[in-house]
């Protein structure tokens, strides 16, 4: 193979210390040879430090970065990010896993498309005991075997459907990666996707069509969706996108907007600056994300819009909307109900589960106190009784 790029692959860890083994493996076991694997823990509070040091003492290959303290995934990727020197970046998270051929086969992509410089690639999901789990989770196992798609398209899915990308599939030329700058330390769940829509803006994104990688997933293991903290995060993930949307809208020059967004266009003739921040506004204001509504940042704009003369003229005289019809957005409690109402289903269906499930340990504690093997023990139990001082 001629074409033989340096590859610097970054991995950030906090508390994986059970799995992260499997991950440094992963990388090591890859058969294309030219990388470097940047590893940085986030100030890990189990034996994650010690299990990465033996992996970095045998092989010289992986450079170690422990931090002091942990200050969240955004901060210690950034720090990787600084010390990149490969002509790619890839990334994988610290519990997820590689395929054998996995570099070698974006190498060859990237080899052969000297025009891309953004490459994924579909994964399979893998279960806290390292077992395939497709089909445990088919609605994100098929979600993240995404279709490849122009430019545009894929802004126009991040927009409205969120994230369909696994970021340890990606490889990234490093130029991108310094004109796309650091990850955005106020996400927490949507950091990798915000990236992803910072990257789209100005490049093409290519999917490979082949499982490289496997995503952890863990259904057993107290992680589960139904916990509390899962549904914090669910809630978080649906503010973060709002933010994302809003600054998508805002990083758009007029040309790529015009070809995103143009046949949901309020009215298909909007060209002038003013007429596509009013159709910004619509968009925002009208939208939603995973079936709730949520216009607050459309009426953010809207209001802007409104308190100036000359915006406020064009949504009278082309769009036919005046204050009164923002009053009456103003005056709805629609943010976030859907979300709230599908909350309490599960909250309900949760509590349903749980008196089942006491409904039959009653049953059976009431089959014991009736069998003839404990009422025959009653007396030896009455004898033991009266034994006791």
């Amino acid at each position: 193979m001629a074409f033989k790029p340096k590859i610097d692959i970054l991995m950030v860890n906090y508390n994986h210390g059970e799995r992260i083994g499997k991950s440094i493996e992963s990388v090591l076991n890859q058969t294309y040879p030219e990388f470097r694997l940047l590893i940085i823990d986030d100030g890990s509070t189990d034996d994650s430090c010690s299990v990465i040091r033996e992996y970095a003492d045998r092989d010289a290959r992986i450079a170690f970065y422990p931090q002091e303290k942990n200050r969240h995934i955004c901060h210690a990727t950034n720090t990787g990010l600084h010390l990149l020197e490969g002509d790619y970046l890839a990334r994988i998270d610290s519990d997820d896993i590689w395929y054998e051929e996995k570099l070698k086969e974006q190498v060859e992509f990237f080899a052969s498309h000297p025009e891309s410089k953004v490459c994924f690639a579909w994964v399979d999901i893998l279960d806290e005991y390292d077992r395939l789990a497709n089909d445990r989770d088919p609605e994100l196992f098929y979600l993240l075997q995404a279709e490849n798609r122009k430019r545009t398209d894929w802004l126009k899915r991040f927009f409205h459907y969120g994230n369909c990308l696994c970021q340890s599939s990606v490889m990234i030329e490093r130029s991108v990666v310094e004109e796309t700058g650091d990850y955005n330390p106020a996400y927490r769940q949507l950091s990798d996707f915000d990236y992803w829509v910072r990257i789209a803006r100005r490049h093409q994104l290519y999917v490979m069509p082949k499982r490289l990688a496997a995503l952890r997933r863990f259904f057993d293991g107290g992680k589960v969706n139904t916990s509390s903290y899962a549904r914090e995060d669910r809630v978080r993930m649906f503010y973060e996108h709002l933010l994302i949307q809003r600054d998508m809208l805002d990083h758009l020059d007029d040309g790529t907007f015009i070809e995103t967004f143009a046949e949901e266009f309020q009215d298909p003739s909007s060209r002038t600056p003013q007429e596509l921040k009013c159709e910004k506004a619509f968009l925002l204001l009208y939208g939603s994300f995973d079936g709730a509504p949520s216009p607050i940042y459309g009426m953010q704009m809207m209001e802007e819009l409104l308190r100036d003369q000359e915006t406020c003229r064009i949504l009278e005289e082309k769009y036919h909307f005046t204050a009164k019809d923002f009053y009456q957005w103003t005056g709805k409690s629609c943010m976030v109900d859907q979300w709230v109402a599908r909350e309490r289903q599960e909250l309900e269906e949760e509590l349903r589960k749980a008196g089942l499930s006491l409904q039959e340990k009653q049953r059976e504690l009431d089959e014991i106190l009736g069998s003839k093997v404990w009422k025959l023990a009653s007396a030896l139990r009455s004898f033991r009784h009266r034994l006791k001082p």
